[in-house]
């Protein structure tokens, strides 16, 4: 780029600049920024040889403000390949070989593998994140027919932060896909540019150059416009929901009166189940109560039948004494018998009476209610034996003291046999009253078994019933808060009218 083209851009700029971004500067800064009051100054060269001369040169000067970058702008970022040509100026990341027409001696030497970044994020990388008011701007491209690309890919809000553009383009199109300066200032032009015209001998019509500045007035004129289509659109927007607010608005009017019958309807419902319901929970109190009496009287018939199965233990356990009793008795008995057969040895005559009295003894050891019977007739049969003695007396002294001895024996079994007899009675009484209290109380424990069972499947019903009405219960509470907030909706709608 020529130093006319820069000192036509300095000249033009009218306020202070904030930030110059200067893409493809070649190996030397230009003299005609030591005149620019810039904050910063931002060097960018791809060609890593010439960006070697850039920065050693950038250093040279002391000048702060001043920043060298080797960066390859590109309309996307990616790898991509640097060509190098025997003129320095044309080095490239594309291939100049279609103007040899006008360098007939152009050569290609090498190329090199770069990495390409994008315009706008080199942009985005050098500006600072929010401009503050009246801060400017200013770009140049110096990229040899790169530029129509370069500023088709970078979007327009980030164009627009520079006040300032100098670009050096290709006077016509070469055919390789380059555009000649004239579209890409049509470009700008369309963003909000306006030309700056340029001082005699500084157009060279092989690489002309163009200064534009932006047209701060026509730009708020497009954001206007822009702004006003958007403004007609959301009217559009906003009348059509209107219109479909109203539409809703008649619907939920239906609705409302919808809902308030089936309010009404709800609320009767509502009314009825919990009537069914007081009445279910008074049927639910009584079955309680019903129960906790039943369990009452279980709980009593529960004692009673312990104590008396208590109380049959110690009869058993008396039984049992009674029967060992009974048991010495028979065992005496035996003895007695014993007695009396070694008496009939000594008593021929009394073979018979005595035969009678083993037989009666013997009955008796099998029932001892017929024992006192038995008894007595021993006492006669030794009656009659005292008598036949006393005739025999000389004859059968030995067998009348056997017979006393046998008498006073069977005096003392006559007055057990009777006790035993008294108590076993007594003992049998005592059974039969106990075995028909106890089938009483099996009676009476079945009757109440049968009286829970039942009380435990009507309360087990009731439960079910209970449960069903609260989950109807729920339904309607639900639907009921339902209706009420679709309510308020359509009352707050219905308010809100007016104002729409």
């Amino acid at each position: 780029m020529t130093d006319a083209l820069i000192h036509t851009l300095v000249r033009a700029i009218d306020r202070p600049v904030h930030t110059l971004l200067h893409i493809g500067c070649g190996a030397t800064p230009m003299p005609a920024y030591e005149s620019l009051a810039a904050e910063r100054i931002v060097l960018v060269e791809g060609d890593p040889e010439a960006f070697a001369d850039l920065a050693a040169a950038a250093q040279r000067s002391g000048r702060s403000h001043v920043q060298t970058l080797q960066r390859v702008v590109r309309p996307q970022a990616g790898p991509v390949l640097w060509h190098r040509y025997n003129v320095r100026r044309l080095n490239a990341p594309e291939s100049m070989m279609a103007l040899k027409r006008v360098y007939p001696r152009l050569m290609e030497l090498s190329q090199l593998p770069q990495e390409g970044v994008s315009l706008a994020a080199l942009a985005a990388e050098v500006l600072p994140a929010s401009d503050d008011a009246g801060a400017t701007h200013a770009l140049v491209l110096d990229v040899a027919g790169q530029e129509g690309a370069l500023l088709d890919a970078l979007p327009n809000e980030w164009l627009q932060r520079f006040r300032y553009v100098a670009i050096r383009g290709v006077g016509q199109s070469t055919g390789d896909g380059w555009r000649p300066l004239g579209e890409t200032t049509n470009r700008l032009r369309i963003a909000c540019f306006e030309t700056l015209s340029l001082p005699d001998g500084v157009d060279d019509p092989l690489w002309p150059g163009v200064v534009l500045r932006l047209d701060t007035q026509a730009l708020e004129r497009e954001q206007l416009r822009a702004y006003c289509s958007r403004l007609e659109g959301e009217l559009a927007q906003a009348r059509c929901s209107l219109h479909d607010a109203k539409t809703q608005i008649d619907s939920l009017s239906q609705a409302e009166a919808a809902t308030e019958q089936l309010a009404a309807e709800r609320l009767t419902q509502l009314q009825q189940t919990t009537q069914q319901r007081d009445e279910q929970t008074k049927l639910a109190a009584h079955a309680k109560a019903q129960i906790d009496s039943l369990s009452q009287a279980k709980t009593a018939a529960d004692r009673l039948a312990a104590e008396r199965a208590i109380q049959l233990q110690q009869m058993t356990q008396q039984r049992d004494e009674q029967t060992k009793l009974a048991t010495d008795a028979k065992a005496q008995i035996d003895s007695l018998s014993q007695a009396k057969t070694a008496a009939d040895k000594l008593a021929a005559e009394r073979a018979t009476q005595l035969q009678q009295m083993t037989q009666q003894r013997d009955e008796q050891t099998k029932l001892a209610a017929d024992a006192k019977t038995q008894i007595d007739s021993l006492s006669q049969a030794k009656a009659a034996a005292e008598k036949l003695a006393a005739e025999r007396a000389s004859q059968l002294q030995q067998m009348t003291q056997q017979r006393d001895e046998q008498t006073k024996l069977a005096a003392e079994r006559q007055q057990n046999i009777e006790a035993l007899g008294r108590e076993r009675a007594q003992l049998i009484t005592e059974r039969d009253g106990a075995a028909k209290e106890r089938a009483s109380l099996v009676a009476a424990r079945d009757e109440q078994t049968k009286a829970a069972h039942a009380a435990r499947q009507r309360l087990a019903g009731l439960e079910a019933e209970m449960a069903d009405v609260l989950a109807r219960h729920g339904l309607l509470q639900e639907e009921l808060v339902k209706a009420e907030a679709q309510i308020e909706l359509i009352a707050d709608l219905l308010l809100r009218q007016p104002a729409v």
